[in-house]
């Protein structure tokens, strides 16, 4: 399924055409669809070249897409996004995932992530539920072990959070669900 390039074509158009009426149910379901294919390795390849798709999903998780009024779909799209973009930073081999990260798909998102995006990102450590904060930590620690000079003002404001989640009550938790 994910080989098909018409598919990441389809969804680019579902992001960015839809109607009022339909926006908030096809984008929880877009962003649903993402996050399944970011288990695989050719569709992780595909979003990673789409910025579009990267910077959407960075939108979303960042909370500022306003199309979605409603708490309940936009927090599946916030809590989707987060896993669609924690799946893109973890290394799969053969479907076992690896200790390692995905350098070439956390370059991708940092290149993508501008400053207020990660402060809004990282501000979700204090917010959501419990299993949103520990998806969230996860993507943080995954682009936190990026080596790239580049992001210097991102890795700032990411180490800045991470003893948020390494020192939080649910250290021993995220830990293991990870």
């Amino acid at each position: 399924m994910s080989g098909n390039l018409h598919i990441m074509e389809v969804i680019k158009k579902l992001l960015t055409d839809h109607t009022e009426s339909q926006q908030a149910d096809l984008l929880v379901q877009v962003t649903g669809i993402l996050a399944f294919l970011a288990a695989d390795d050719t569709a992780r390849k595909e979003i990673r070249n789409s910025r579009l798709i990267v910077r959407m999903l960075i939108s979303f998780l960042a909370g500022e897409m306003n199309v979605v009024q409603d708490p309940i779909p936009r927090k599946m799209m916030e809590t989707l996004a987060t896993e669609a973009l924690v799946l893109l930073t973890t290394h799969f081999k053969e479907k076992i995932v690896l200790s390692t990260v995905s350098e070439s798909n956390v370059q991708a998102i940092l290149a993508e992530t501008m400053v207020e995006d990660m402060e809004n990102i990282v501000h979700v450590l204090s917010d959501e539920s419990a299993d949103h904060r520990i998806g969230v930590g996860k993507l943080l620690q995954n682009l936190r072990a990026y080596q790239g000079a580049e992001y210097t003002e991102l890795f700032k404001i990411i180490d800045k959070a991470l003893p948020k989640v390494c020192l939080g009550p649910r250290f021993y938790t995220l830990r293991l669900k990870l």
